[in-house]
């Protein structure tokens, strides 16, 4: 990125000389990454702040620049103007700030530090073909600003933009817009509630579609299905009887068997454990998962890893055990 980033020198001459955030002060850091404002078609990209601690944080005011604030990791909750939300806040949990306002987060105290990323950005003066103009709509953005519809999206977006802001090749500037205007897409659909002003009803082959997309999209975001149904607007019992009658299984089959399909993918590239593989996909215990696993794919998660694992593939091609024509890989 040029200039538009912190040179290797200064980042380590920061992580010196951090300011504390209490008693583990030598756990965290406060980053601000740009040097100079990042000038795009649809907004200006203003600064970056990465920022971990343990207590609180305050953003002062920034008059005609909007902030959006993502938490990473860590538990607490966020104040904007004198909004607060008083839920607790949990990995990627957004809000975003109007020009002028001051936000304060306050970590849980579990002893676990916060780690918070935050924009600050003002949109490009022509307003022509500008998707993001809808933040300048003061009444539709009223009230609290906690984003909780794609908090999860908006953290891997900001973890992608923090990761072309460090690089340096002729491609890290179209990313780094790409990811930006991807937040604030995902901002502006949470919260003008743009699934909600559908014009027609779906029907039920639709809806269908939709809560199969959902899955396809969210799988490690999906807890209960009963999220599927609240973000599609329809309760989950409609969901669940719609989904059986179309496509002949049940909504609870078809989440288990493509969260066991995504297993089998991580459990083959063998770069996660399998307790690692059961958390991402929530389950509640590995005995749980080991036991939903071997139902559908008829081996335990261990014995599938020994049988298609990446590095059980490389063993055996290193031994030579191959048959040259049909290319099947003999154990």
């Amino acid at each position: 990125m040029g200039r538009s980033t912190i040179d290797t020198e200064r980042r380590s001459r920061w992580m010196s000389t951090v300011r504390p955030f209490g008693a583990e002060a030598t756990r965290m850091f406060d980053k601000w990454l740009l040097e100079r404002p990042l000038a795009f078609a649809w907004c200006t990209l203003e600064q970056v702040r990465d920022c971990c601690f343990a207590r609180r944080l305050d953003g002062a005011p920034t008059p005609g620049r909007f902030g959006l604030h993502v938490l990473l990791s860590g538990e607490g909750r966020i104040a904007v103007g004198a909004v607060p939300d008083e839920d607790g806040t949990t990995d990627g949990r957004c809000a975003l700030t109007m020009p002028g306002e001051a936000w304060t987060f306050h970590a849980a105290g579990t002893g676990e530090p916060a780690r918070l990323v935050s924009l600050t950005f003002r949109l490009s003066s022509e307003a022509r073909g500008n998707p993001f103009v809808v933040l300048n709509d003061s009444e539709a953005f009223s009230g609290s600003r906690t984003i909780r519809d794609g908090g999860a999206a908006l953290a891997r977006s900001a973890l992608e933009l923090l990761e072309e802001l460090e690089r340096r090749d002729p491609f890290a500037r179209t990313m780094t817009e790409s990811s930006l205007y991807r937040m604030l897409g995902l901002v502006c659909r949470s919260m003008s509630g743009s699934r909600k002003t559908e014009e027609r009803p779906p029907g039920k082959t639709d809806l269908v579609y939709e809560a199969v997309r959902y899955i396809d999209r969210r799988l490690t975001d999906i807890r209960e299905l009963g999220e599927i149904a609240e973000a599609l607007g329809y309760s989950y019992s409609r969901l669940s009887h719609v989904f059986r009658s179309e496509m002949g299984v049940p909504l609870q089959t078809y989440w288990n068997r493509r969260r066991i399909m995504r297993a089998m993918e991580l459990l083959q590239a063998g770069e996660a454990s399998i307790t690692a593989i059961a958390d991402r996909l929530h389950y509640q215990s590995v005995h749980s998962f080991s036991k939903s696993f071997k139902k559908i794919a008829g081996l335990s998660p261990t014995e599938y890893q020994e049988l298609y694992g990446r590095a059980r593939r490389t063993r055996s091609y290193d031994k030579g055990e191959q048959d040259d024509e049909s290319g099947r890989v003999y154990g």
